[in-house]
């Protein structure tokens, strides 16, 4: 938490509403409707939020659209004001200046806004979900409240507004925990005293050995089995994505697929796999991995920059209804992301293979794969396997039963490595 950008300042004047501010993300699930709705019943309050696309480009966001007729429909539009995208100095003097800060999502891992929040000495009404429940101290920095509750928020609102020595002492001991337990220092010792430990113990659970060839591939054999028997869990999105994908492709539609470095070749094995063949004999489908024609590439990343490599590709080959697979086993490479975005705002789906979640990605993306596992390597090896999967599951709709040849590479084979992915030991 960075306490010299975000600090406490003098009580706004001049205003003739109190101010109610919601920072983030534009997206459904960070809930700021349920402050458009709780505005309503606050007569002499204003909501501004800020976040999401720039302020010109509002006017085509969904989530935009979707908050200015909720507050039409509530008669609350002249006390709500949407900024769009603003960066950091003004989000520290958008926080600064409010009454209150209200964090509203219906689920959120961590989140840095009631964070910075509480360094501006400003009491928080948020929701007790994930991180919240942590970093917002009931009672103490401000007020939890239920998830999509609107009388709850309004109440909480109404008291801090109501209540300025109240809102003024829960911020003053917002700014004292923040300073206390996540500022830049504290946070940098506690790091590495985990680190310190948790190398302690790897040094005590884990000797070293002459050959240490021999432990990586018995360390990376055993993380690739756990990986594996929890990809297996995803046996249903991979059987729903394989159907998809028959029915898709084999009625005109394509299906496109991108990633950097392993992912990259992983994304271009997965094209090979539905223009070749996976096992069996069937017809070649559309499949494109932009990641393969490198004049393109190298055009537009001399042109457009490295983050638009994929997203231009997207705007040229995808149309409405199409396939967009992404792979990133961080999740936040920024030509992938930007890909996803361009994608979904053609009408595609963007279906993602990544790392643990959540991340960037996961939030990009229509449906997800995630491997839980530290290791790269394995990430990249599991995202195989599954891609594999869906090529079987493809390959099952689209090859008659009646073709099934005798030797176990036909289909009798890839029906028993189908069956070992569900198992786990694939």
């Amino acid at each position: 938490m960075d306490l010299d950008a975000f600090v406490p300042a003098p009580p706004p004047t001049g205003r003739r509403r109190p101010r109610i501010v919601a920072l983030g993300r534009l997206v459904e699930r960070k809930g700021v409707d349920v402050v458009v709705r709780a505005l309503a019943e606050l007569p002499e309050a204003e909501l501004v939020v800020a976040g999401g696309p720039e302020r010109a480009d509002l006017d085509r966001d969904p989530e935009a659209l979707r908050l200015r007729a909720l507050a039409r429909e509530l008669g609350v539009d002249g006390r709500l004001e949407l900024l769009g995208r603003v960066d950091h100095d003004d989000a520290a003097a958008l926080l600064a200046g409010a009454d209150v800060v209200a964090c509203t999502p219906w689920y959120e891992p961590f989140g840095m806004v009631p964070l910075e929040a509480m360094a501006c000495a400003r009491p928080v009404v948020g929701t007790a979900v994930g991180g919240l429940l942590d970093s917002v101290e009931d009672g103490v920095t401000g007020l939890h409240v239920p998830p999509r509750d609107v009388a709850g928020t309004a109440a909480a609102l109404r008291a801090l507004l109501e209540d300025p020595e109240l809102a003024a002492r829960m911020g003053r001991a917002g700014r004292e925990r923040v300073e206390r337990i996540f500022g830049w220092e504290r946070v940098a010792e506690e790091t590495e005293r985990s680190y310190a430990r948790v190398l302690e113990r790897h040094r005590r659970e884990h000797p070293p050995l002459r050959d240490r060839t021999e432990l990586w591939l018995e360390t990376h054999a055993h993380e690739l089995a756990v990986a594996a028997r929890e990809a297996a869990r995803h046996a249903d999105v991979v059987d729903r994505w394989g159907a998809r994908l028959a029915g898709l492709l084999t009625d005109g539609g394509r299906v496109l697929a991108a990633g950097n470095g392993g992912s990259a070749a992983e994304a271009q094995h997965f094209t090979a796999e539905l223009v070749g063949r996976f096992v069996d004999e069937r017809r070649p489908l559309s499949a494109l991995c932009l990641s393969a024609e490198t004049s393109s590439l190298t055009a537009i990343a001399n042109d457009y920059g490295a983050q638009e490599v994929f997203a231009r590709q997207v705007g040229a080959h995808g149309r409405a209804g199409d396939v967009l697979v992404v792979l990133s086993t961080s999740g936040r490479s920024p030509n992938v992301l930007a890909a996803a975005e361009r994608a979904r705002e053609q009408g595609m789906h963007v279906w993602a293979l990544t790392g643990p979640g959540p991340n960037p990605l996961t939030e990009r993306a229509d449906e997800v794969l995630t491997v839980p596992a530290a290791s790269t390597s394995v990430i990249q090896e599991v995202h195989l396997m599954l891609l594999h999967a869906v090529c079987a599951a493809v390959d099952a709709r689209l090859v008659p039963a009646a073709e099934e040849p005798a030797s176990g590479h036909g289909r009798t084979g890839e029906l028993a490595a189908r069956d070992a992915v569900r198992a786990g030991v694939a």
